[in-house]
């Protein structure tokens, strides 16, 4: 059972900016300083498309073929 209360249509709406706030500065900073963290994205390797690998290590495809 939860016991968080529900938000009303303006808390939601404020939330939801103060997020996408959030998310604006955490971008602008990556980009203005990118030695800041570890390799780039540009480095690194796209992760399969469902988010799951093979005994492999190939990315499995939906049909559940390798």
């Amino acid at each position: 059972m939860s016991t968080q209360q529900q938000l009303n249509d303006e808390q939601e709406r404020m939330r939801l900016e103060g997020l996408r706030t959030l998310a604006r500065v955490i971008a602008r900073h990556y980009l203005a300083h990118p030695e800041k963290y570890g390799s780039s994205a540009e480095e690194q390797e796209a992760p399969p498309p469902n988010g799951r690998l093979t005994s492999g290590g190939e990315p499995s495809h939906e049909d559940g073929t390798t």
